[in-house]
Order: structure tokens, then sequence, then C-alpha cells
């Protein structure tokens, strides 16, 4: 297994350790297409599950199913980190601060998504921010 693929396993475990359900796509994609990956039969919450899957030798990205996770998880999705940066210190929001010790998913180094467990009894909605170019 190279450094990459034990990067994953360690992050696919640490996510079904924190009760989130995974799912899996091709590495440098961004989005699951295999059938069902959405369905409670295909998502991972099992460290076997996760070692299964990510400890086999093949280059799968992670994704994470919240709807299907034994706890409700959101997440924050930053597209542009110094644009949200400003924005958030307008209302006096540090966003690196929110980033330390949070699962954090990032490919490109201009954007990051933060994984987070909602607050009990709250389901939360989707909300975007959508800033002008």
């Amino acid at each position: 297994m190279n450094d990459t693929q034990e990067a994953l396993l360690t992050a696919a475990l640490d996510y079904v350790e924190r009760g989130m359900a995974l799912t899996w796509f091709k590495y440098g994609q961004k989005f699951p297409v295999h059938k069902d990956w959405n369905t409670p039969a295909k998502v991972i919450t099992t460290p076997d599950a996760a070692r299964a899957r990510w400890g086999n030798g093949q280059l799968w990205n992670i994704g994470l199913v919240h709807g299907l996770s034994p706890i409700k998880t959101c997440s924050l999705d930053v597209d542009q980190v110094d644009l949200a940066c400003a924005l958030l210190a307008e209302f006096g929001i540090d966003l690196n601060a929110w980033r330390v010790g949070v699962p954090c998913v990032q490919g490109n180094p201009a954007n990051f998504r933060l994984e987070y467990r909602q607050p009990a009894g709250l389901d939360l909605p989707l909300v975007s921010l959508k800033w002008p170019d």
C-alpha cells in the first residue's frame, strides 16, 4: 500500500469511528457514480468495511453520505478560502480556527470541506452563500 492509500484508509477509519457513513468513488473525481451509492446497503459504517474498501490496494476517494450516517452530519464547503476568510472575518469569525480538530477534506489547496456532527435534535437544511465574482 502506498502513502496515499494508507492516508485514505486512516481517514476512512477515523470517519467511521466518528459515526459517519461513507461511500467511495474514483480517485481524482468529486462524486460517486456507482449504482445505489446512497442506499443503506451500499454505505460503509464499520471499520471492517472501511478496511475492505480502502485497504485493498486500490485508490478510492472518500465520500460522506450525510443522510445515512448513524449520527446526523453536515459540512461547510468552502470553495474560495481567501474570500471566505475575509467575509467571515467581517463577522468576527476566524475560519482557520474552525479547522482545528475538525475532519477536513481538501484536494485542491484553494478549497476545503469541514465535516461536523449536527447538534442533537436538529436537522439542518442546505444553505448556500454564493458570492458574486
